[in-house]
């Protein structure tokens, strides 16, 4: 049924498929380069990569980023930042996408390892049933814990600095 579209498939790869010799030695516990939040490469297939026979667009309303100091975190960790996202079926079929939010912490403490941080985090999704040619306007929840870090020596912190936040996966922001 999904080979001859009477089934719209609209699922997301939960793991990232690396090109031949791009991952590290498997005798490297290091996070450097593996998962999709550590990996600089580009990948085969990316995490939260998927197909469909229509197509998505996406629109971030409001600010994409966000500094953050520590009064301010105080007051997310029991709440949530929202992220409001227009999502807009640009196909000829009726579809559902499910669409991905990340997080990249941009720590301003001069102590913590970049390297060692991950390069993005998926932070919020929420599946959207859309018709074809129909737009919606769709609310994420980022929770106070998502702008949090764990350290190199296991502790779980907040950093304060800048956060940016993405929504859609890699081919959906190349076409905005």
């Amino acid at each position: 049924e999904v080979l001859f579209g009477k089934i719209n498939p609209s699922g997301k790869l939960p793991i990232t498929f690396y090109k031949d010799g791009e991952q590290p030695e498997f005798t490297d516990y290091s996070m450097r380069n593996r998962t999709y939040r550590y990996y600089r490469g580009e990948a085969l297939y990316p995490f939260g990569y998927g197909l469909s026979y229509t197509g998505f667009d996406y629109k971030l309303e409001g600010r994409k980023t966000a500094s953050v100091n520590d009064e301010d975190y105080m007051a997310l960790q029991n709440t949530a930042v929202t992220l409001d996202v227009t999502v807009s079926n640009t196909g000829d079929y009726d579809g559902e996408e499910v669409v991905l939010a990340y997080v990249d912490k941009c720590p301003e403490d001069k102590n913590i390892d970049p390297d060692n941080q991950p390069i993005k985090s998926l932070c919020a999704f929420k599946r959207v049933s859309l018709k074809k040619g129909e737009s919606r306007k769709v609310t994420l929840e980022v929770s106070g814990h998502s702008l949090t870090t764990v350290l190199d020596d296991g502790t779980r912190k907040f950093l304060p600095g800048k956060y940016i936040f993405t929504v859609g996966d890699k081919r959906s922001e190349e076409r905005r």
